[in-house]
């Protein structure tokens, strides 16, 4: 079933938020308290007195007070579903555009998804091809593997540890042969998963998708 939608006014602006909790995007961000302006004499980041001419603006990210020369840019902000760029504080705008560069790039490169191989059993000899890509609700990666083995998908909050697992040499894009991913099945069971990069035309493709992985983890929110 689709996740519908529905546009939203906050004190902050329009918004674009799930009607359904369940289907939230694990890397969404919930707009943040406002600290009341009569517990702001002066802007948080210069001390500046708020006056008739000095007026308070909030950051809608952290919900400080600050001046307009402290807050006086607006960027989009995608991790709270807003509409248009809102107004942020200089700290703020740093860390979102950090993260905008993740929904810009390597967001679509997760929901694209790539092929590797599965190590099933580590030692054993037993490879599967299996297909990886972010589910479009951003809450799991999907594993499909054909008719021979299937695959619970795995939630993003349930993945504890990703490791990259590299050729000898020098490291880079080039060196990675694949990753091991360690998450809590759904009995809260530690497991581990070992995908091998394929090499040929789709192993750039493979190796960026563990790449923005990678990117990921300090985004997710449990």
């Amino acid at each position: 079933m689709d996740n519908k939608k529905r546009l939203v006014r906050s004190r902050s602006g329009l918004r674009v938020v799930s009607l359904d909790e369940e289907c939230t995007s694990p890397f969404e961000l919930k707009e943040p308290f406002w600290v009341p302006d009569d517990e702001s004499p002066c802007c948080t980041k210069c001390q500046a007195k708020f006056d008739f001419l000095t007026r308070r603006h909030h950051c809608r990210r952290c919900g400080n007070v600050f001046c307009s020369h402290c807050c006086e840019q607006k960027v989009p902000l995608p991790r709270m579903c807003f509409v248009d760029p809102v107004r942020v504080c200089a700290e703020c705008r740093d860390v979102t555009k950090k993260e905008n560069d993740f929904y810009d790039k390597h967001l679509k490169i997760l929901l694209a998804g790539a092929s590797f191989i599965l190590d099933v059993e580590s030692g054993s000899g037993m490879q599967v091809p299996i297909a990886c890509c972010l589910s479009k609700d951003h809450q799991a990666v999907l594993l499909e593997g054909g008719s021979a083995w299937q695959h619970e998908p795995i939630p993003l909050t349930n993945i504890i540890s990703l490791r990259v697992v590299g050729s000898t040499g020098s490291p880079g894009p080039n060196s990675v042969m694949g990753s091991v991913i360690r998450y809590l099945d759904f009995k809260k069971d530690e497991m581990e998963l070992r995908l091998c990069v394929i090499e040929g035309p789709n192993r750039k493709q493979s190796v960026t998708w563990i790449n923005a992985l990678q990117k990921a983890s300090p985004l997710n929110v449990s």
